[in-house]
């Protein structure tokens, strides 16, 4: 007897057996029981891996390719409920280009700078502007492993032009031009500038180099307008320190604010310092090296920015420049920080204040 022939006749005694043991009117519900058990059973085993274990099922890879994809999906949700944000900031920067095509945007930008230079007076003036170049995104990757189209991928999300502007004036005509570029409410990066005084300092050449940007297809309805009121008024911050004029050489048989002994250091005194706070006590100078020439270190310009708190001293007479950080000296001062358009020294035990446009040997005492 065959191997099949055996099992179909133990099936068959088993079912006389449960015939025999099982009255008629319970077979149907056990046989449920039974159903249910037997997928309670698998349903058990395949959820704790020992029945998947066998086929090569991985389940926690297939758990971690689900939680990817929801992420994804998150994220795709996410930048779907961003876009009205994105949209409403390019359209505030369209609005601000000067076009949507590189020579309209050329012209624009050439007329523009020169109608500037003409508000603030600066002669011998020279715009010149470079080529333009396209920015693409920096997604382009992401743009590939989406399989996007290739023109998806290549089309620059702006272009970059970049301009120079020079120009001859009084101080504080060059100060209004970089303060006007500054403010004029175009897209515009302000990227360098350069100060060079002529002759005595009376009349500086200042050279600005900047950039703007549009993004081509998107023409803006209307160039921008001048900068507001407002924006005009805050000159009046710098308007002191134009006054004051940085960038002069002291003349030894000058008068005024501009003109700086070339004699030795002389110490403030008790009356200087009463003058400034009174009732206070006098703080001696400390002793100086001699032959210093106090009177030609001027302080042209104090920065408190990434790099650090920096202050910029010039020699009148030699042209030669200083760079002071925190800590650093000039002579026997060290500079220890800002204080608005001034620098703070420091130097035997007493702290004093050099204002910009004014040399060391101008320092003012500060109250202990």
């Amino acid at each position: 007897m065959s191997s099949v022939e055996n099992s179909v006749s133990t099936v068959a005694a088993l079912r006389e057996r449960v015939a025999a043991l099982v009255p008629v009117r319970m077979r149907q519900p056990l046989s449920w029981v039974v159903a249910a058990l037997a997928a309670g059973t698998l349903g058990w085993m395949i959820h704790s891996g020992r029945l998947t274990s066998f086929s090569g099922f991985d389940r926690a890879a297939a758990d971690a390719d689900i939680a990817r994809t929801g992420e994804f999906l998150r994220g795709v949700r996410e930048e779907r409920d961003q876009r009205p944000e994105v949209d409403r900031r390019i359209a505030a920067a369209v609005s601000r280009s000067l076009g949507e095509r590189t020579d309209a945007v050329d012209t624009a930008l050439r007329a523009r700078l020169n109608r500037i230079a003409e508000e603030t007076g600066v002669r011998d003036l020279m715009v010149a502007t470079g080529a333009a170049v396209e920015r693409k995104s920096p997604a382009r990757q992401e743009f590939i492993r989406l399989a996007l189209p290739r023109s998806m991928r290549d089309e620059p999300d702006f272009v970059e032009l970049r301009a120079t502007i020079s120009g001859e004036g009084a101080v504080d005509q060059v100060f209004r031009l970089v303060y006007r570029i500054t403010v004029d409410p175009m897209l515009k990066r302000v990227e360098a500038i350069k100060f060079d005084p002529i002759k005595d300092g009376g009349r500086v050449r200042v050279t600005i180099r900047l950039s703007t940007a549009f993004v081509p297809g998107h023409e803006p309805a209307s160039l921008p307008g001048g900068p507001s009121a407002e924006a005009l008024a805050g000159f009046s911050k710098y308007a002191p320190l134009a006054a004051r004029n940085p960038f002069r050489v002291p003349s030894a048989a000058g008068s005024g604010a501009n003109s700086i002994a070339t004699g030795p250091a002389k110490s403030l005194g008790a009356a200087a310092v009463a003058t400034e706070v009174p009732g206070s006590t006098a703080t001696p100078e400390p002793a100086v090296p001699g032959g210093f020439p106090y009177g030609q270190w001027l302080l042209t310009g104090v920065v408190d920015g990434p790099a650090g708190t920096e202050a910029y001293f010039r020699n009148a007479e030699s042209g030669e420049t200083r760079v002071l950080r925190v800590n650093e000296l000039i002579a026997e001062f060290a500079f220890i920080g800002l204080q608005a358009d001034a620098a703070r020294i420091v130097a035997g035990g007493a702290t004093y204040r050099v204002r910009v446009g004014e040399s060391l040997e101008a320092r003012a005492l500060e109250a202990p």
